[in-house]
């Protein structure tokens, strides 16, 4: 499935890794995120499924999950799993992320994962150090009058950096 998103996480035993080709660059990185889930009182029915839902804070935001028992699989969008069943809904409390199921199929037999061999592991501040700086590179290709001139093109790639959906990857100017 094609998404907005640049990384392939996959879970692996109650830790992701996530992926990501970034310009000529190959790299991932591992997360042992545990997200801790509030189930509150409501309840809704999302297309034939029943609903309930919860709440966490995760990745600087508020979370809220519509998850149905119905499917037992704890997983979701993304890094958010760990619920009592499948997430079908998910959004953060500003709305500027939100998933909805579009589907469920069973998946095929064989599904192709990123090859590790090909991709070089960093830490995760490493990994979104690395990213910032390959996708703000001065490479010669652009050639700028005045120090002004550079701040407004970096100010330009900073911001839409930063509302690309990457969700919980922080950006540094180191």
């Amino acid at each position: 499935n094609q998404t907005e998103f640049s990384e392939i996480v996959v879970s692996d035993r109650n830790i992701y890794k996530v992926f990501e080709e970034i310009v000529d660059y190959k790299y991932f990185y591992t997360d042992t995120n545990k997200i801790k889930w509030e189930i509150l009182k409501e309840r809704k029915k999302i297309g034939e499924y029943n609903c309930k839902l919860a709440t966490c804070s995760a990745y600087g935001r508020r979370w809220y999950a519509w998850f149905t028992t119905e499917i037992a699989l704890n997983y979701g969008p993304y890094k958010f799993g760990g619920l009592p069943g499948l997430i079908v809904a998910l959004n953060d409390d500003e709305n500027r992320f939100s998933f909805i199921i579009q589907d469920v199929k069973k998946r095929p037999s064989k599904l192709i994962l990123p090859d590790e061999k090909k991709f070089k592991l960093l830490t995760k501040n490493n990994f979104c150090k690395n990213r910032f700086k390959i996708l703000t590179s001065d490479d010669g290709s652009v050639i700028f009058d005045s120090a002004l001139e550079r701040k407004k093109w970096f100010d330009g790639i900073l911001k839409m950096r930063r509302n690309h959906p990457l969700i919980d990857v922080e950006f540094s100017q180191e």
